[in-house]
């Protein structure tokens, strides 16, 4: 997005198919397409698109975290036409996206990549053993605010994934254990944990040849625990340093509430900086539908959730922010 783009993400594969019939054949340039995914995985998707003429000529381009050649090969008999590995390295997909798209506007890609966030530059980093965070600093092109947010992200929503993934093996649902085990090699990659990447890597092998995968879920789950621990002390002891202006509790809604009712593209940003305190204004499983909202700038949406969770909490915004 900073670099000009417009996105629309999907969920899976079928929603893939309905975004697609709904925009039609001038709706979208590329196709970033995930290969392993609920409902309707990447491969069949592209197959089914590749059976529209209408999108003949949309570029499919395969995201995935296996680098086997035997993938890439699938990918490409399906009708995908490029290989973008993950963990993600910006250069490597603006690269690829050039070569498929033709951009316009005043956005160059490698500007936004080199520039980066200079808001931002003097925010502390976690210091945590086995946390390589120049590595995932890289793969966010240098956002600190959303290296961190998504810090806190893996370790509220993969800390209980060695649990999910013991609980899918004992089912003897193989295709849920191995998404569990590829999902996490994917995104510990992505943030820095390159031995966690590794353990999961080995597990998600051994849970597709059906054998061996015991041993090393005891190894994953220990290393997990760990890690998330570590990962979340870390992160506390970094709270007091976000608060640098009189942003605490209902201070900080209603200036997410002015930005957002302004459709301030900084509302984003400032959301980011403060994900910790605004997810703990949230009851329940509300926060996501937020969160969601606000990333893909569904202001209208977001502020919407962001009043009707804080008139729970007895805070109410100025007129122009509600």
């Amino acid at each position: 997005e900073k670099a000009g783009a417009t996105i629309t993400v999907a969920g899976n594969g079928q929603l893939v198919l309905d975004q697609l019939v709904a925009h039609g054949p001038e709706g979208f340039d590329a196709v970033l397409m995930d290969v392993q995914m609920p409902v309707m995985d990447g491969i069949e998707a592209t197959r089914w698109i590749r059976e529209d003429s209408r999108f003949a000529a949309l570029p499919i381009i395969a995201m995935t975290a296996d680098a086997l050649l035997e993938e890439r090969e699938n990918c490409l008999a399906a009708g995908m036409v490029d290989h973008i590995a993950k963990p993600i390295d910006p250069h490597q997909m603006f690269a690829t996206l050039l070569r498929w798209t033709r951009p316009t506007g005043n956005h160059p890609a490698k500007h936004a990549v080199v520039k980066g966030e200079s808001r931002t530059e003097a925010r502390a980093m976690p210091v945590v053993d086995g946390l390589n965070v120049s590595a995932g600093l890289r793969r966010v092109a240098g956002n600190r605010e959303l290296y961190l947010h998504l810090l806190r992200q893996f370790a509220t929503e993969e800390a209980d994934a060695a649990e999910r993934l013991g609980a899918a093996l004992n089912a003897g649902d193989y295709q849920s254990a191995e998404r569990i085990a590829h999902t996490l090699k994917g995104i510990s990659g992505s943030i820095g944990f390159p031995e966690l990447q590794e353990i999961a890597m080995k597990l998600e092998q051994a849970i597709r040849a059906r054998e061996g995968y015991e041993a090393i879920l005891v190894s994953l789950t220990a290393r997990m625990a760990h890690l998330v621990a570590a990962l979340r002390n870390a992160l506390d002891a970094l709270a007091p340093a976000a608060d640098t202006e009189e942003t605490q509790g209902a201070g900080l809604l209603a200036q997410l509430a002015a930005l957002l009712a302004a459709s301030d593209g900084e509302a984003l940003g400032y959301f980011l900086a403060h994900s910790a305190e605004v997810r703990e204004t949230f009851p329940g499983d509300d926060y996501t539908a937020f969160e969601k909202a606000l990333i893909n700038f569904d202001f209208p949406a977001a502020l919407a959730s962001l009043c009707a969770a804080a008139a729970q909490q007895g805070i109410t915004f100025p007129e122009d922010a509600s």
